[in-house]
């Protein structure tokens, strides 16, 4: 049997039954659907990787969507190489992408350090005699 483009086969076809399609539930916010046409599915709702994993790994989902709705790859502040021009102001969650911001310019004669990951970094005064 065929099932449809919202449904995983919940019964296969048998001798007896031509087997039994099941409609994919929608799933809530931080969830995607287990949901692959065929019988490889339980079209259950799964959790969106995240927690403990690192920040180019973690997976996000902030609506219910469709049926083909897949978390999605959390953004990772400054690149994956955190290269500081911006660093982690918010952690990505389950239901909501990361928040970034800026590293902020230093007044003349000060230069930031440390600004990347989830530390905005701060301003140091350089030595006599060097440019900002």
């Amino acid at each position: 049997r065929a099932c449809g483009a919202d449904e995983t086969l919940a019964l296969p076809s048998s001798k007896t039954s031509l087997g039994q399609c099941k409609l994919c539930p929608e799933c809530p916010p931080g969830f995607q659907r287990d949901c692959i046409l065929g019988g490889s599915s339980t079209g259950d709702c799964k959790p969106c990787p995240n927690a403990g994993l690192v920040p180019k790994a973690r997976t996000f989902k902030a609506t219910t969507g469709d049926f083909a709705t897949k978390c999605a790859k959390c953004q990772v502040c400054g690149g994956q190489d955190g290269n500081g021009v911006e660093y982690e102001k918010a952690a990505c969650t389950a239901t909501k992408d990361a928040t970034c911001g800026l590293c902020m310019a230093c007044p003349d004669g000060e230069r930031r350090v440390g600004c990347s990951g989830t530390n905005p970094g701060s301003c140091v005064t350089l030595p006599s005699g060097m440019g900002g």
